[in-house]
């Protein structure tokens, strides 16, 4: 039937139509290229060594810096800024002097868990709880505590009281401490001596 001098069983018919030949000659150039890319190796090196990337230049004084002063006059670098903090250090130089690992004791009930070797190698044999001041009140609570969960965990716990070199510091002067330098040969002029005590359950075979 025409209508409008249009039959409409041909426009309807146009609806359904194969495509034109010219996009079967398109399919064929693709599989071609496809293909082609299958035959081509692509090797891509990855660097293992930043130091090999061109925009990776170390320019000590600048980004890089090899002392604590340095980098906190850079602004990169604020810690200790006060008294616990620098019993922390004082605890984790004298540990490590002494061959051992930390890490953080969250987990365990205390500062830092304290390891005889490489922590992927060994089981923490310690928790530690560091107090800046030996004279340091600690609440019997916590005391029984840290003596049964570390006794849960098969591990001893250890009480680090801290005589700092300076005691009477208040955060500004430990802050221009550091300025100045004093902070950057810490094996040398220690943050302070550390007091160990264990602390465990008897009879608990630990």
């Amino acid at each position: 039937m025409e209508e409008g001098g249009v039959n409409d069983e041909d426009d309807n018919s146009g609806l359904f139509a194969p495509p034109p030949d010219n996009n079967e000659d398109d399919s064929a150039q693709k599989n071609a290229t496809n293909e082609a890319w299958k035959t081509i190796s692509h090797p891509i090196t990855i660097a293992t060594n930043s130091l090999e990337l061109p925009w990776r230049i170390v320019k000590v004084g600048e980004n890089a810096f090899d002392t604590l002063s340095g980098a906190a006059k850079a602004g990169l670098w604020h810690y200790p800024n006060t008294p616990m903090q620098a019993a922390r250090c004082a605890t984790f130089e004298d540990l490590r002097s002494r061959g051992y690992y930390m890490a953080k004791g969250l987990r365990f009930g205390g500062d830092l868990n304290v390891y005889p070797g490489d922590l992927l190698r060994y089981h923490s044999h310690f928790t530690a709880t560091i107090q800046c001041k030996p004279e340091q009140d600690i609440p019997a609570q916590e005391l029984v505590s840290a003596g049964r969960l570390g006794t849960a965990v098969k591990k001893a716990h250890l009480l680090c009281t801290v005589t700092l070199n300076a005691p009477d510091q208040d955060e500004s002067q430990i802050r221009q401490a550091r300025l100045e330098g004093k902070d950057d040969l810490a094996s040398v002029n220690s943050w302070g001596s550390v007091d160990y005590f264990s602390l465990t359950w008897a009879g608990f075979g630990t």
